[in-house]
């Protein structure tokens, strides 16, 4: 994250933030009380950056870890500073700020985002690694209704199957009694019965026993 103090450019690095809401479009980011941003980031437009594969310094620089040799390339127009080559970036103006135990939850309303397709930095275990993120990741993920509505479209035709299955079968004696007893629909199930049936007489007095 990045965020102006007076003229100057500071920075944090957090391992998550949290999508908040659509209307508008808000996100989180939750700070330490300890943490000299805490104080430094009170009331002010941030940026939340989304770092590189390549600017895995930059995050042990803003984690603590001071870098001896660092250069950032800083964008510094609009409302927070930007920082160049992020794989992505949102710019956020203060919109509340929560108590929330040792932490202050610091929620802004999206104003502007871009992104890039490089290789993201990622964090697992104690260790700095890489993932991509492209648009076409974003195309494949924004897909699962459709592929639910048709996996519907398949999963709500069982009674045709049935029905055909009913037809095609060499053993209509299995449609019987026992099965006109279990259904609410014994009529129809006998009128498939003798189409079939060999003996329609037997299945006729069967079927009038049980209603």
């Amino acid at each position: 994250m990045s965020w102006f103090d007076g003229r100057v450019q500071k920075g944090i690095t957090v391992n998550s933030f949290t999508s908040v809401s659509l209307d508008p479009p808000l996100a989180l980011v939750s700070i330490h009380k300890e943490a000299k941003a805490c104080t430094s980031m009170k009331d002010k437009a941030f940026t939340i950056n989304i770092l590189s594969d390549e600017q895995e310094s930059i995050a042990w620089q803003f984690a603590g870890s001071k870098q001896e040799i660092l250069e950032i390339d800083w964008h510094n127009k609009g409302i927070s500073p930007k920082i160049n080559g992020s794989v992505a970036w949102l710019e956020c103006k203060p919109w509340r700020e929560y108590d929330a135990g040792d932490h202050v939850l610091f929620i802004g309303e999206i104003k502007e985002l871009h992104f890039e397709d490089l290789e993201a930095l990622t964090f697992c275990q104690g260790k700095m690694g890489a993932a991509k993120f492209t648009s076409k990741t974003a195309e494949f993920t924004s897909k699962p209704a459709k592929l639910t509505s048709k996996t519907a479209e398949f999963t709500s035709k069982p009674a045709k199957l049935t029905s055909k299955t009913a037809e095609f079968t060499s053993k209509p004696a299995k449609l019987t009694s026992k099965t006109a007893e279990f259904t609410s629909k014994p009529a129809k199930l006998t009128t498939k019965t003798v189409e079939f049936t060999s003996k329609p007489a037997k299945l006729t007095s069967n079927h009038q026993i049980h209603e």
